[in-house]
């Protein structure tokens, strides 16, 4: 009875553990298209002046944008990636410039300068 008490709490401290250290979450890569989607929102969120004809520019960047993380990803060519990945949102960045005033501009630049993992400033490990 003792070794059955003994093994049960073995496993629930196991358990415990895994569960701290984030077990119960999927072993999955995150979205591009869920990351993309939350920069967005937060650029819309924080560029609080935006115009409707801004709102739909800004719309189909992200798509665009979206639709060239997806084929850049869909490619496989893992050396040549990270420059793809940069030469993206160098695009996008230079698209949103256009649309934005330069005060607009200057919010978005701080939104995805610490937008995490965005290739930007993000800290690493930061799994929330």
């Amino acid at each position: 009875m003792k070794r059955i008490a003994l093994i049960f709490f073995a496993l629930l401290a196991i358990q415990t553990m895994s569960l701290a250290q984030g077990g119960d979450r999927p072993n999955r890569q995150f979205d591009p298209s869920e990351r993309i989607a939350n920069e967005k929102k937060e650029v819309l969120e924080k560029i609080t002046d935006l115009n409707e004809d801004q709102k739909l520019l800004i719309d189909e960047v992200y798509k665009q944008f979206e639709v060239t993380v997806k084929e850049t990803i869909a490619s496989g060519d893992r050396e040549n990636m990270r420059a793809q990945f940069q030469e993206n949102r160098k695009k996008k960045d230079e698209a949103m410039k256009d649309i934005l005033s330069e005060d607009q501009f200057k919010l978005y630049h701080e939104v995805t300068e610490r937008s995490p993992r965005g290739g930007r400033g993000g800290r690493r490990g930061d799994n929330d």
